[in-house]
């Protein structure tokens, strides 16, 4: 198996046609074909099936395909990494961010990174805690920013960022809710949110979920429940819309607050807390770049909390 093997065996899923990648690979379909047959050979599995128009891959094919990426991908960020100096990284890394990580941080970063490192390429894929940390495992992402308290890989390497606080978030008027002052603050209790219907992700999905759950079986406070659907701006929409409210930390609503298109209360009594954390893979190597972006995203963190974007405990 070689990486031109599965350069070709790649183009060929992506255009779902010998010819096509044939094409775009600037190689004749012949040679193409040549290389596939041998590759199949080796492993003793056909990768493809023919239609009447193109191809689609096998169930064989479509595991290989999942390493076939993250080889090139490798190869790829060896080369960079070989001609990088400290001062001028190069390559691509892939950060993987949670839904509401990704709705702030890289509008810090996006712009740190192209000033300092413009040979470097960020690559921002979003997902789930679980879907980060599969990633990680697998050599996909290079990098990935979640809850540590979320974490169910005990061997992956965590960085603490910062010490977040939920939110109580909702389209009515703060005259309208039973707040209290704190220092000055208004809050809202945690028993309060019982009275309110609140779209929640599910506690078995996400990090989020099986944070409210324990926070209600040390209270003891039981909570209306709207099951969410997965994406935090479909979920939002419902709050929008006066439908039902939510808990959400400052990344994911800073906007809509600034806009003035929600309310945003701390809730306590207990203050539900999580630390948001940089997560490694302690298998694989850091290029130079991916070095530099790990720089990077703790200097992005620590501005966005300097300038309230980013509300909770700074944490070094």
């Amino acid at each position: 198996m070689t990486p031109k093997q599965l350069q070709y065996f790649a183009q060929i899923a992506a255009e779902g046609s010998y010819a096509a990648a044939a094409r775009v690979l600037f190689v004749a379909q012949p040679s193409l074909s040549q290389q596939i047959a041998k590759l199949e050979e080796e492993l003793g599995v056909p990768l493809f099936v023919r239609k009447p128009r193109g191809v689609v891959l096998t169930e064989s094919g479509e595991k290989l395909l999942e390493h076939a990426h993250a080889i090139l991908r490798h190869i790829e960020s060896a080369k960079a990494d070989v001609s990088s100096t400290p001062d001028n990284p190069r390559g691509t890394v892939v950060l993987g961010l949670t839904q509401a990580v990704c709705n702030l941080l890289p509008l810090y970063l996006m712009d740190m990174m192209a000033t300092r490192f413009p040979q470097v390429t960020l690559d921002i894929t979003v997902g789930l805690t679980t879907n980060l940390e599969q990633w990680l495992a697998d050599g996909s992402i290079d990098l990935a920013v979640f809850a540590s308290d979320d974490s169910q890989a005990p061997g992956t390497d965590q960085r603490p960022l910062i010490e977040e606080h939920l939110y109580f978030v909702t389209a009515k008027a703060a005259e309208s809710l039973p707040l209290q002052q704190r220092q000055g603050q208004p809050v809202l209790p945690f028993a309060e949110l019982a009275d309110y219907e609140l779209i929640l992700p599910s506690s078995t999905r996400d990090g989020l979920g099986r944070l409210v759950e324990q926070v209600e079986h040390s209270t003891g406070v039981q909570l209306q429940k709207r099951p969410g659907v997965g994406q935090l701006m479909t979920n939002l929409s419902f709050v929008l819309a006066g439908e039902c409210d939510c808990l959400l930390p400052w990344p994911a609503i800073h906007h809509l607050v600034e806009s003035g298109a929600v309310t945003a209360v701390p809730v306590v009594d207990p203050v539900p807390t999580r630390v948001i954390a940089l997560h490694l893979s302690p298998d694989k190597p850091l290029t130079s770049a991916a070095q530099k972006t790990v720089e990077l995203i703790s200097e992005a963190t620590a501005l966005a909390q300097q300038e309230g974007k980013w509300r909770g405990d700074l944490l070094r």
